[in-house]
This record gives structure tokens, sequence and C-alpha cells, in this order.
């Protein structure tokens, strides 16, 4: 019996690999090797389970005093689990300052500023907007908190969310208009 070797490892980042194959043959003479071209790996980046893919066509036994041996091949694999421990995904909402104009301002958008890495997707849930906007001077908020956002990956199991609101701020037009002009001059 041919072993392929097996592995679990926590997920970082990088490929990982298992190699390597045992029998059981203990002290008879027989010689196990995999032919040539052939490898007895596994490897992977991401979270999941990843076989080598080994079959008796794989190898060869040779043996000065058997002339018929019979092989049978228990594939290797590697599991890549998840990462449990917390991570930390921050994303801020757009700011802007505009000019009052009389007309509707706004701000739209976010932006991821840090994540683990890009294993990890970021989005805006259904019912929610990243949109700040008004007409009068002032700021405006895009009431942006970590529960309008979905961050998932295969490769991490406890994400946390922290957002830094985006705003917009309105600021009074340079300069006198006719009618405040008037006004100075009594």
């Amino acid at each position: 019996t041919i072993t392929g070797n097996s592995d679990t490892k926590v997920y970082n980042g990088s490929e990982q690999t298992v190699t390597g194959f045992t029998t059981d043959v203990g002290d008879k003479t027989i010689t196990v090797a995999l032919k040539e071209g052939k490898e007895a790996k596994a490897s992977g980046t991401n979270a999941g389970h990843y076989t080598m893919n080994l079959t008796e066509d794989d190898f060869t036994a040779t043996s000065s005093n058997y002339s018929k041996i019979k092989l049978v091949v228990h594939d290797g694999s590697l599991e890549i689990t998840p990462v449990t421990s917390e991570v930390i995904v921050k994303i801020a909402g757009r700011h802007d300052t505009k000019t009052y104009t009389g007309k509707e301002l706004s701000v739209e958008g976010y932006d991821v500023v840090e994540k683990p890495d890009d294993s990890v997707s970021v989005s805006l849930k259904v019912d929610q907007e990243a949109k700040a906007a008004g007409t009068n001077v002032g700021t405006y908020y895009m009431g942006l908190t970590a529960d309008a956002f979905e961050a998932t990956s295969t490769n991490y199991t406890n994400i946390k969310v922290e957002v830094e609101d985006g705003y917009l701020t309105i600021e009074a037009a340079k300069g006198l208009d006719k009618d405040e002009e008037d006004k100075k001059g009594t």
C-alpha cells in the first residue's frame, strides 16, 4: 500500500505544499518509486482541499523476490483552513468640500483603506447607499456604519469592519452678492 502524505495548515497568503508518500513494504525487498515526471505533491494558496491525485500508474514497484506486486494507492492531500482570529477591514466614506451654488451638491462612494489581502471582498449591502447630499451651507454625513457593509473571504472567518463615515461640507460662496453689498452700504 502506498499512501500519499497529508497535512492540514492554516491559510497564510502564500502557497503551501505537502509532498511525499509512505509504503507498508516493511522489511520486504520491494522498492517503490515514483515514475519519471510524476510527483507526490499537493499545493494550494487559499483555504480549501487540495489532492495529489496519485494513482497506481504514477509508481513503479520492483523486487528481486516478487514477480507480481499489486499496488494499492491512497491519495495524499493538503487541507488549508481559514484564519479564525479577528482581522480588520477599514473603510472610509469619501468626503469633499464644495462651494454653495443654491443647487443640491453631493459626494458618493467609499474606499477600502485596509484589508488583510485581496482574498477579502468588500461590498455595500443592497439596501445601503454611500452618498452625502445637501443644498445649504453645512456638513452632510453619509451615515455609514459597519452594518452597511459585507466583508467576505474563504480565508478568514472572523472579519471585523471599521468605518469612517463620509461627508460633504458646503461652504459659503466667496465674495458678496449684490443684495449683501447693498446692505453693507447702508
